[in-house]
């Protein structure tokens, strides 16, 4: 479905970055405890490094613990 409804400009950026390998993070979502599925995120870090690194540390955990919470710090 979201193919049928992909822009012009998205055509275009899609052919200039086919060769371009980005890394990927994702979340496994449940309801209810219950698997519903997997959402994948890609990392444009080509586009904004900082950005993907921070959003990739909360996905993985490893910038430690909150400083009130003291809890890991996560999405």
């Amino acid at each position: 479905m979201y193919e049928q409804n992909r822009t012009h400009m998205e055509e275009e950026e899609s052919h200039n970055t086919q060769n371009i390998q980005r890394p990927r993070c994702f979340f496994d979502v449940s309801i209810g405890g219950l698997g519903s599925g997997r959402i994948v995120f890609e990392l444009f870090t080509d586009l904004a490094a900082k950005t993907c690194e921070n959003f990739r540390a909360l996905c993985t955990g490893e910038k430690g613990l909150g400083e009130q919470t003291k809890k890991a710090i996560t999405l």
